[in-house]
């Protein structure tokens, strides 16, 4: 009961934090919104309860046989998160050891054809749910000050629970090889958090990617993985800082795979004029990355940011990739008679948006870190966000982060070269410490440490 109670408190972090922000967000809304917000978060959760009675009766989860394979390679995340799993297939040496493993159908393979394999676990047994149910009892005092949403996010939270012991079950019952490795792309998230103590259970390695800028770092570790796959020196020293749990040969360099081809290039300073500049793009943090921030702290810095006022150059937006922060954004464009003037950028691969057309500003995101790979120009924006908080971004330096009133003046200081070219100085030695390069045959690079195992 006690590895059970492990499993599931590390596992069911993120989800607890993210009831808290979500009752945190649904608190600053009007009375009316609150009360239709509940009614719906109500049916859903009846809804949620039904389709558990009835696929109680369909099949169980069938049991696996991996034994084939070397690497289990596990993640939950569609968008840009696949890019990290194709790159890590892509500079494997032997592409026939490696199984994808995911929880989401929206996933697909890799382009070399990987077999993909779903588990969603939507089919719970009563002896899951009794477990959730117990556990969430023993947690219930987490949830005070809740008020009447306490009883909706408990039952949320016994099914969230119950899926988690549904999957523990499972995947103990699962024939690996004996030299099975497991890489997952966050650790912290709860069905790669419990394949990941299965492979500890069973004393095979394990590997977990940092997949962008973390800014609270509280919510990943401890680290249940044996190495840490990261971006370069400056994410590792990070690492080291904000995670008391890591030691440094925990960790491994493999550059940013999201990109496994890119060239490191050096910044020449000639591609940048301040004439050529003719668009600025505002990143946003996501509104619901920070406690204090919410949409209306995201609010404010968009009205300051509109505001802008600078000869010859042009706005845009770069939302979080949420459907609720899209309207948000599209109804402060409206209201401001801005909608057909200020484009809002949602490609899916944000790098094709960087050029030396485009200067960047934004305080916290993990976009920062490709407009440095991609030697964009970027301006820190110190507002809503703390610096504390910034200061956790591999990009931070504190004499490129400013308040919104000083943007224009500290953008239309680059018309002067000399000016621009010493700041893009500063941008070529925080990228130089960002980015390793790219392991030609990253299996063998990983077997290599796992032997020190």
């Amino acid at each position: 009961m006690l590895k059970l109670k492990a499993r599931l408190d590390h596992a069911l972090r993120i989800s607890y934090f993210d009831y808290v922000r979500l009752h945190e967000h649904i608190q600053k809304m009007s009375l009316s919104r609150r009360i239709l917000t509940w009614i719906y978060m109500l049916c859903r959760t009846i809804a949620k309860y039904i389709i558990f009675l009835i696929l109680y009766v369909k099949p169980r989860n069938k049991k696996l046989d991996l034994k084939q394979y070397e690497w289990i390679i596990v993640n939950d995340h569609s968008g840009h998160c696949e890019l990290f799993m194709q790159g890590i297939v892509e500079k494997f040496s032997e592409k026939k050891s490696i199984l994808y493993l995911s929880l989401n159908r929206k996933i697909k393979s890799t382009k070399y054809n990987t077999p993909l394999i779903f588990n969603e676990f939507r089919y719970l047994t009563i002896i899951s749910l009794i477990g959730g149910i117990k556990y969430t009892w023993l947690q219930r005092n987490k949830f005070v000050g809740l008020g009447f949403w306490k009883f909706l996010i408990l039952l949320n939270y016994i099914l969230d629970c119950s899926r988690v012991i549904e999957a523990c079950n499972f995947y103990r019952k699962v024939k690996l090889m004996d030299k099975a490795k497991l890489i997952t792309l966050c650790d912290s998230h709860w069905h790669q958090s419990v394949l990941t103590t299965e492979f500890n259970e069973r004393k095979l390695q394990s590997f977990t990617l940092i997949h962008g800028q973390p800014s609270e770092w509280h919510l990943m570790y401890p680290f249940m993985s044996d190495y840490i796959l990261t971006y370069g020196n400056s994410m590792s020293e990070m690492l080291l800082k904000k995670c008391p749990n890591v030691e440094k040969k925990q960790l491994i360099q493999i550059g940013n795979i999201k990109f496994p081809n890119f060239h490191e290039e050096v910044i020449d300073n000639s591609d940048y004029c301040y004439k050529n500049i003719t668009e600025i793009v505002f990143i946003s943090p996501g509104y619901n990355c920070f406690k204090s921030y919410g949409l209306e702290g995201l609010g404010k810095e968009l009205s300051g940011f509109l505001d802008l006022n600078i000869e010859n150059i042009t706005l845009a937006i770069r939302p979080y990739p949420s459907d609720e922060e899209k309207k948000f954004v599209e109804k402060i464009l409206l209201d401001k008679g801005l909608l057909d003037k200020v484009p809002v950028l949602n490609e899916p691969d944000f790098s094709k948006l960087v050029n030396n057309h485009r200067l960047f500003i934004g305080s916290i995101s993990s976009a920062i870190s490709d407009v440095f790979m991609f030697n964009g120009l970027f301006v820190g924006l110190c507002e809503e966000i703390p610096r504390k908080l910034s200061e956790t971004m591999m990009t931070y330096s504190s004499d490129m982060y400013f308040s919104i009133n000083d943007l224009k003046d500290i953008i239309e200081s680059f018309s002067d070269q000399k000016t621009l070219d010493a700041y893009l100085d500063k941008i070529l030695i925080i990228r130089r410490e960002m980015f390793s390069p790219v392991p030609e045959k990253l299996d063998v690079l990983l077997k290599e440490y796992a032997k020190d195992y």
